[in-house]
């Protein structure tokens, strides 16, 4: 099945390459934020918070990245109980009392269907408080999905930038004849992809005006201990899991 699931990641990776314009736009306001000293934030319920994770503290990435865990929502804590809590009404005022969300920051939210309240409730703590917010979502997938709870309406329709990850209904990409069901989920890849591209064009735009771009060594590089013990003084006191836990 090896072949089969990489030509199924390798034609949706083709179909993102339409996704260039977003891309762009959203480093630009990534950029933006770092160069006035703002952060990134990045949120995503169930499976959606592996993201944030991977931009967080990524050899090769960016460093003012902090990814938003509230133990609740996250399913290694109950996987039953962070679906069930992704589409709980009232975490709005969890996200505005718990994050520091300033004007300068970014909101980065993911969510393949975009439905939830949890989701949603980050879109809106976010421009609550002046921050743009990245949707990295599906539309397709979204669109034939109506709004849970308070969540009003869908990712790709509340984000100022929109990222469309084109998986399909359902996430999963192959089939079999035994089975009722699709099997191998592809939304991972394809965040992360995402998430991905946008912290390289924001290097790259941030190296074009001049400014200091906070790349993360990898630790087993002889010489990164001081290089990213630098970068890390710098943005710790926004970043506090830089050294120790964070939002609980």
């Amino acid at each position: 099945m090896l072949l089969a699931y990489t030509e199924k990641v390798r034609v949706l990776l083709t179909d993102m390459e339409q996704e260039e314009t977003a891309i762009h736009q959203a480093a630009q306001l990534a950029a933006e934020a770092i160069a006035k000293g703002g952060i990134l934030h990045c949120f995503g319920a169930g499976h959606s918070h592996m993201i944030g994770e991977e931009l967080f503290f990524r050899a090769g990435g960016l460093v003012p990245v902090r990814p938003v865990w509230i133990d609740e929502l996250l399913p290694q804590h109950g996987a039953l109980r962070s679906m069930e809590a992704e589409r709980k009404n009232g975490w709005e005022a969890i996200f505005t009392e718990q994050l520091d969300l300033r004007p300068e920051d970014v909101m980065i939210v993911v969510s393949t269907t975009g439905r939830n309240p949890a989701p949603l409730a980050a879109v809106r703590a976010a421009k609550a408080a002046g921050v743009p917010v990245i949707g990295i979502t599906s539309v397709k997938a979204s669109a034939e999905t109506k709004p849970r709870g308070d969540a009003g309406m869908r990712l790709y329709e509340a984000a100022d930038v929109v990222i469309d990850t084109h998986v399909p209904p359902g996430d999963a990409v192959l089939q079999d004849e035994r089975l009722d069901v699709r099997f191998a989920p592809v939304s991972t890849v394809a965040a992360t992809t995402a998430g991905h591209a946008v912290a390289a064009e924001t290097v790259r735009l941030l190296l074009d005006w001049g400014e200091e771009a906070p790349v993360l060594l990898s630790s087993n590089i002889d010489g990164a201990d001081e290089w990213n013990e630098r970068l890390i003084r710098r943005w710790e006191t926004r970043i506090p899991e830089l050294r120790r836990g964070g939002h609980t």
